[in-house]
């Protein structure tokens, strides 16, 4: 029974880091300036909200949507981001996360900041000496977690998981493999 359980461990860690690439890749993932926490859109604005206060939020993205606002009533403050939070379409998210990044609270999650943390960091080249891929250990000991151009493998014990990467993916991991490479020769 342990043995399964393990396995299914590890499978949901590599499709999980796998998921949080493709995220990555699809500009889904965002960042509070000066940290480096992934969030996800709604994580991000409610971050926003908890760290500038509720009408101040509202007083950045007022222009986008029909309200009117009295700053005195924090009760209706708070009933306007409910509404919002709970009624708006992927466009209008997208909106407010522009807006707040363009006022400087926020800035997409980049491959740069998933990979900061990694523990090793293996490049595959031709014999000239050309960039052909790259793999990264992100966790170590139980489990083992590699991301390679083209895949998400861990072993943990005698069990193995893999999670193959959309296109999007590989090719961030691609491209900043070959960066990588590129400021070492």
């Amino acid at each position: 029974m342990l043995m399964n359980s393990t396995k299914t461990e590890l499978e949901n860690m590599v499709s999980g880091i796998g998921c949080e690439l493709s995220a990555i890749a699809y500009g889904e993932r965002w960042k509070l300036l000066g940290d480096d926490e992934q969030l996800t859109a709604e994580q991000t604005i409610k971050k926003v909200i908890d760290n500038e206060g509720s009408a101040e939020f509202v007083e950045i993205i007022e222009g986008l949507f029909d309200y009117v606002v009295d700053y005195d009533d924090a009760e209706g403050i708070q009933q306007i981001i409910d509404n919002i939070l709970n009624g708006i379409s992927v466009a209008e998210w997208d909106d407010i996360l522009d807006i707040l990044r363009d006022e400087g609270y926020i800035e997409k999650y980049s491959v740069w900041d998933y990979f900061s943390d990694g523990f090793d960091i293996e490049y595959r080249i031709d014999g000239r000496g050309n960039f052909q891929g790259v793999e990264v250990c992100v966790a170590c000991g139980g489990p083992s977690i590699y991301v390679d151009d083209d895949k998400v493998w861990g072993v943990w014990g005698s069990d193995r998981a893999e999670y193959y990467l959309c296109r999007a993916a590989r090719d961030i991991v691609y491209d900043w493999g070959a960066e990588m490479y590129s400021t070492l020769r």
